[in-house]
């Protein structure tokens, strides 16, 4: 339970920014650890150096223990690593140690092997890196200073009670082992943690991708999806044929206005679900639902020499299996099937709430045959009809409507099947 507590208080003391890798992760958690434990280090630190009346490491403990405090809040801020970790390296070396070894004997200090825990500090956050080198000089530096005035006969205070010589060098090398210990105890931790944190973030990420993936998959064509992955846009194809059917649920408006508006929905995705499933067992492209009609077209975005047969075996299935339903008011759902083939553009335009859309004169006459058509039927066109007897497909069941006047269109020869 402690071990869990403690990890909750480094995740909320990490920036709320993600880290690059497992490393960084790892560097990010090992300076807000070490800042923790040397904190409280230094806290502990000053009731020991009262125990030897040692008033200098009680008021520079209790400064550095400050300083620890504000280097975590500033990480937490936003303030980088490198930044919050020199300033960790820095309150050690010249808040912390430095001035305990002066006021305690200087290179004589009980103190002194606490050098050694800066250097062993900056490698783990900063690796081999050019500030692990820099400290490094840096603390050789003071520790040739101290060493230097001592030779040269400078006399250093000693401001504890000199008869608790032996305690304080207790103190000093006890303390020195455990923190020791714990530093590269948390080093373990942290990599071990860090790795795992990573593969965690990774499965999220790997997760959201492959959702937006789908996503993208149930708007587009995944062939569309991969071209507009890799920058094309606008998207533009011509197909030489092509054939596009059009669904349509006869007087919608009045069922709708008659049912709760739940209801209509939950009734048009049931009925738009089936034609979906339907669709794609005869690899038909959804285009997309207008209202209370459902488009899609055979032959797009990969071209296909049987798009016509597909596309009368779709509408077929539709009518042959659309027959039980029914609105909550116990109306008959029913439906009227446009269909027609011929050149057509396909394509993607605009940046937001993109489709992948059919335009063309062939697009226009299909819808036209739907809405001129019959109740439970499917019309089409004589170039749709033409196009299944060059397929071979037997048309005794279709009916010849003769020519109709065919809005927008003029007059037109169509014929009628179930």
């Amino acid at each position: 339970m402690v071990l869990n507590t403690y990890n909750r208080l480094i995740s909320f003391l990490l920036p709320a920014t993600t880290a690059a890798s497992a490393e960084q992760l790892r560097k990010n958690r090992m300076l807000v650890s070490v800042c923790i434990l040397t904190s409280l280090v230094a806290l502990v630190y000053v009731p020991s150096a009262a125990l030897v009346d040692y008033k200098p490491a009680m008021l520079f403990m209790s400064i550095s223990f400050g300083v620890h405090l504000l280097t975590l809040f500033l990480f937490k801020k936003g303030l980088s690593h490198s930044v919050c970790a020199n300033l960790y390296v820095f309150n050690n070396t010249f808040i912390a140690i430095a001035p305990c070894v002066y006021f305690s004997g200087g290179f004589a200090s009980p103190a002194m092997p606490w050098f050694a825990l800066i250097n062993i500090n900056a490698l783990l956050l900063f690796g081999l890196s050019r500030n692990t080198y820099v400290w490094l000089f840096v603390n050789t530096l003071v520790i040739i200073l101290f060493w230097t005035a001592e030779y040269l006969g400078h006399i250093f205070p000693v401001m504890y009670d000199s008869s608790n010589y032996m305690l304080f060098m207790l103190l000093c090398i006890v303390g020195l082992s455990f923190i020791i210990f714990l530093v590269t105890t948390v080093f373990e931790r942290t990599s071990e943690n860090a790795l795992n944190m990573l593969t965690i973030y990774n499965a999220k990420i790997e997760a959201e991708k492959q959702r937006s993936e789908q996503l993208l998959l149930n708007i587009l064509p995944a062939s569309i999806a991969d071209r507009l992955r890799e920058g094309e846009q606008p998207i533009a194809d011509h197909f030489d044929e092509a054939s596009v059917v059009f669904i349509d649920i006869v007087n919608f408006t009045p069922l709708s206005s008659s049912n709760e508006p739940k209801a209509v929905v939950e009734l048009l995705n049931r009925i738009f679900t089936h034609i979906d499933q339907i669709s794609a067992r005869y690899e038909l492209e959804k285009i997309k639902t207008i209202g209370d009609s459902y488009m899609a077209a055979s032959g797009i975005p990969l071209e296909r020499k049987d798009h016509a047969v597909r596309a009368i075996k779709f509408a077929r299935d539709v009518l042959k299996e659309m027959n039980d339903y029914y609105t909550p008011n116990g109306e008959k759902v029913e439906f009227r099937i446009g269909l027609n083939c011929g050149p057509v553009i396909a394509g993607v335009i605009g940046e937001r709430k993109f489709i992948y859309d059919l335009w063309g004169d062939a697009v226009n006459t299909a819808a036209r045959m739907e809405s001129h058509g019959v109740v439970n039927r499917i019309h089409c066109t004589q170039q749709f009809h033409d196009a299944l007897l060059a397929q071979g497909v037997d048309l005794s069941e279709f009916q010849d409507r003769g020519f109709s006047e065919i809005k927008g269109k003029g007059q037109l020869q169509t014929w009628l099947t179930q």
